[in-house]
């Protein structure tokens, strides 16, 4: 009899998948396979209840998320205090709305969003209503933009504030080409998002509902899937292309605010401002020696071509000193500061702890007190650093001691006065200019602008018919003689901390090679006042300089401006024999002298 072969069993291992848990979100992408290419854009939703108090907190918070937009509600900020003292002014561009102080002087409330100044964006007043609500749009690769909002409703509104951001979204609604993107404390807890329905028993079912109805007509969806305070979800997203999101996490809250921060992630293609990458000379490790060669060499050549002009004789002094520049003294790049400085290790360790058991201490809650344990620790810590930084920072500054007590100590007020500078004023750079419909963020081309209106204010003067005054009655100045010596001690005064002017030589650079550059530009200037000539670069100076934080207006009045050096020599610096001159009509007839 013949057995039967037993059957082979097969054991297969099917991989288990993880589950997403109920509060997370799903992680999504864009359909678009290019996105997976563009550096995704970082919102950062962030419920204050008072920023004032939590400025080394945020400080450190955009340090490490580098957030690109940051949407802040229940600021409690007034008018006399300035958005740059939380979002610096050379890296965030702010919008904000105040709540209007109540008897007690006191403004609880208020909504405010912080834009990086990579991205073009302008405030969208056509969407301001009488709720706490602002919007701003950003500029896209395409024809397409970007609404971002911050709402905030207060929990004593009785239906308006919903009614004002109804009236808004309606008419964000007339553009097809916009993106929108709402965030904020809605201040709405019995909604649950997954079904899209109102809890039983919900207080004010009527608000609720009507933020739903909202939601479905105008085709919005709301993204934060996980409780924000408490057990509620309270900070809101709202948006009509939810396939942008492709990461929403709910962070800790900043020092002893109740509400979580919101973080997510968007792919879109946001139109940046492209700004060249700043290089920077490295003077300690210059080649002094070798420049001053080629100078050398220069000033022989120019004995000998006795016959060149003005043109020539700069054209030449500027190539060569240029060359020479770039050969002998190496570069860097500019960059920001790497860390914050009053965040230490054991700080760094402490911020990680709290993380760790924010994510737990909803799932377990016998570790919530440690968790708000570790909370207040890390607040006091946080603040404390920063103030002893500050306090080391001002102690560092000998003020009655004179300089000979610490022969050895250095001491660098720039710390200082770049802090006080941050938070003495707002940011004085001029915003963008809208023309012919367009805003224009470039330097040259605000420049433009600002050049023609000033042009249309002023009459165009006819200069045929000036009339004849006769002869002057002031004694004519003698001739001028520009020495060498003069000016070596001109060089020698420069301030090389000062800025540049025209010509773009350096200050420290005209110091340095004194010796060697006196009897070039002793050649420069005397060919300048014998012909009654400039050299055209020197003449012809563009609008742009004067909008670059100012500097280049600042430097007409700094001697590291040849042309103005030129003009110093002119008024009287290297003719010691005319000190006589000191009235103001004779120095008047003393500057018509010498234009002539």
């Amino acid at each position: 009899m013949i057995q039967a072969p037993s059957p082979v069993v097969m054991t297969l291992k099917v991989p288990v998948l993880p589950k997403h848990p109920p509060h997370q979100k799903k992680q999504t992408t864009s359909p678009n396979t290019n996105n997976r290419f563009i550096k995704p854009t970082r919102i950062a939703t962030i419920n204050f209840q008072s920023i004032s108090n939590k400025k080394p907190e945020l400080e450190h918070l955009l340090h490490t998320l580098k957030p690109d937009i940051v949407i802040c509600t229940e600021t409690w900020l007034n008018n006399n205090i300035p958005s740059h003292e939380y979002f610096p002014s050379h890296s965030y561009t702010t919008y904000r709305k105040d709540r209007t102080p109540n008897k007690k002087g006191q403004s609880h409330g208020g909504v405010l969003i912080a834009v990086t100044n990579a991205y073009h964006s302008e405030h969208a007043k056509e969407l301001d209503t009488d709720n706490e609500s602002i919007y701003i749009n950003i500029n896209m690769t395409n024809s397409h933009n970007l609404t971002v909002g911050a709402y905030y409703r207060p929990p004593s509104d009785k239906g308006k504030s919903i009614e004002h951001l109804e009236d808004s979204i309606n008419r964000i609604g007339q553009n097809n080409n916009t993106i929108t993107y709402i965030s904020g404390d809605f201040n709405l807890p019995h909604i649950d998002w997954h079904t899209n329905t109102t809890t039983p028993s919900t207080p004010q079912p009527k608000l609720h509902q009507h933020l739903l109805n909202i939601i479905n007509d105008k085709s919005l969806t709301q993204t934060t899937a996980s409780p924000t305070r408490g057990e509620h979800i309270l900070d809101l997203t709202l948006t009509n292309r939810p396939s942008i999101i492709n990461k929403q996490e709910i962070l800790p809250p900043l020092g002893k605010s109740d509400h979580d921060i919101v973080y997510t992630e968007i792919d879109v293609r946001l139109k940046k401002i492209r700004r060249p990458p700043r290089d920077i000379l490295i003077y300690n490790k210059a080649n002094w020696d070798n420049i001053k060669t080629d100078l050398e060499q220069l000033n022989t050549q120019l004995d000998e071509r006795s016959n060149d002009n003005i043109e020539e004789i700069w054209h030449s002094f500027k190539t060569t000193l240029n060359k020479s520049i770039d050969k002998n003294i190496p570069t860097k790049h500019i960059t920001h500061k790497s860390k914050l400085p009053w965040i230490t290790r054991p700080i760094r360790q402490l911020i990680n702890k709290s993380k760790r058991l924010h994510k737990q201490h909803k799932s377990k809650p016998e570790i919530k007190h440690k968790y708000k344990a570790t909370k207040s620790e890390l607040q006091k810590q946080t603040r404390n650093a920063y103030l002893n930084y500050l306090e080391k920072m001002i102690t560092d500054i000998p003020i009655d001691e004179p300089r000979s007590s610490h022969p050895n100590k250095k001491h660098n007020p720039k710390k200082l006065f770049s802090y006080i500078k941050t938070t003495k004023k707002e940011n004085s750079d001029i915003t963008a200019l809208r023309k012919d419909g367009h805003l224009l963020t470039d330097t040259t081309d605000k420049a433009n602008i600002l050049n023609q209106q000033f042009q249309s204010a002023f009459t165009q003067e006819q200069n045929t018919t000036i009339p004849d005054k006769g002869p002057s009655p002031h004694p004519i100045m003698p001739d001028i003689h520009i020495t060498q010596q003069g000016i070596h001690k001109l060089l020698n005064n420069i301030n090389p901390h000062k800025a540049t002017g025209p010509d773009n030589i350096h200050g420290r650079i005209l110091k340095e090679l004194k010796d060697i550059t006196a009897p070039i530009l002793t050649k420069i200037f005397t060919c300048s006042l014998t012909t009654g000539t400039l050299p055209t670069r020197l003449e012809t100076r563009k609008c742009q300089s004067h909008l670059q934080k100012r500097r280049q207006i600042q430097s007409r009045k700094l001697q590291t401006n040849i042309t103005h050096m030129h003009h110093m020599q002119i008024n009287g610096t290297y003719n010691h024999q005319r000190h006589h001159v000191t009235s103001g009509k004779q120095q008047h007839t003393l500057r018509q002298t010498t234009r002539l």
